[in-house]
């Protein structure tokens, strides 16, 4: 299974995914990596979506890694937030496997 078969996977089978899917399959091929790991974070976690164990292996391979960076990040952005908002993008970040800030970035750059 290939990395647009896997998009395909979360196009029909996760709600929370799959119009980002769809976006990274047929949009720009230079966001498509961007696009498919948020694509598999957002679809790992949506609770609507029953995926077997070896469907959560492949749909994880999509994910970047916070240390594979193609360009430095040099620049900071602050944003305050509560001790609760900090919890929930905590807890969040934690179900997609992510770091806080590749959780916000992908977030932030999702569209």
């Amino acid at each position: 299974m290939n990395d647009l078969d896997i998009l395909r996977l979360i196009a029909a089978r996760s709600p929370a995914a799959s119009s980002l899917a769809t976006l990274a399959i047929r949009g720009d091929v230079r966001l498509r990596a961007l696009r498919a790991s948020i694509a598999a974070a957002r679809a790992l976690a949506d609770p609507q979506a029953a995926w077997t164990t070896e469907e959560r292996e492949r749909i994880a391979t999509l994910l970047a890694p916070d240390d594979d960076r193609d360009v430095p990040r040099t620049k900071w952005i602050q944003v305050r937030v509560s001790p609760e908002e900090h919890a929930e993008i905590e807890e969040r970040a934690a179900a997609a496997r992510l770091s806080i800030s590749e959780y916000i970035r992908q977030r932030a750059l999702a569209d």
